[in-house]
């Protein structure tokens, strides 16, 4: 499978609504990193004027594949830009260089809640939540291939949002970004992420 174009607004709206936004990833300010994947890494920044916080995802500097992660982020990004979800965080900007800005969601990834008593009536709602978000991505075309506790993040008021969108496919074309092997579905065959240009 190939790493392609995750939705039809990427490449004209995109490029015209981000556009004046480039320079503005360095007003940003470190705080703590949050997660590292095989292509990028996601931080928590500061906005320098503002003192609001947001999560930043940054691509590894990797000479040998620096062209291919600042392809697939800015897919990522491209996708977030097209999503409108009070569960699915908000993109905030893009950097061509190989960064975007997005909103951060504080609380607790779910795999922190494995071997903790949740109420039935919680997990109900979490299950209510994930279906609604995956409906909503379904309806727009959109096939989150990497459900896992670890993408799922429960914020202050116990509700549930999902993260990392370097893992989809759009309806448009089924090309794929990567997976997680082991948390692959039986409607996978391959055991192994990659991806081709």
């Amino acid at each position: 499978m190939e790493i392609s174009s995750a939705l039809p607004i990427m490449n004209s709206s995109f490029n015209h609504h981000f556009q004046r936004r480039r320079s503005m990833c360095k007003t940003y300010q470190k705080i703590r990193l949050l997660g590292k994947g095989g292509m990028s890494q996601v931080w928590l920044v500061e906005h320098l004027e503002t003192k609001k916080r947001y999560a930043c995802k940054i691509c590894k500097k990797d000479d040998a594949k620096s062209a291919l992660y600042a392809s697939a982020l800015r897919k990522e990004a491209c996708l977030l830009a097209g999503l409108h979800h009070p569960m699915i965080p908000s993109l905030i900007e893009y950097d061509p260089k190989g960064s975007f800005v997005m909103e951060y969601i504080e609380g607790e990834s779910l795999d922190q809640y494995i071997g903790r008593k949740i109420s039935k009536k919680q997990l109900i709602t979490w299950m209510k939540e994930v279906r609604d978000i995956l409906d909503y991505l379904h309806h727009h075309g959109i096939y989150y291939l990497d459900v896992k506790p670890q993408n799922l993040i429960c914020d202050k008021q116990k509700h549930l949002h999902l993260i990392d969108f370097g893992v989809s496919v759009s309806e448009e074309n089924q090309k794929v970004y990567a997976l997680t092997p082991r948390l692959w579905s039986t409607g996978v065959k391959k055991a192994e992420a990659h991806c081709h240009m």
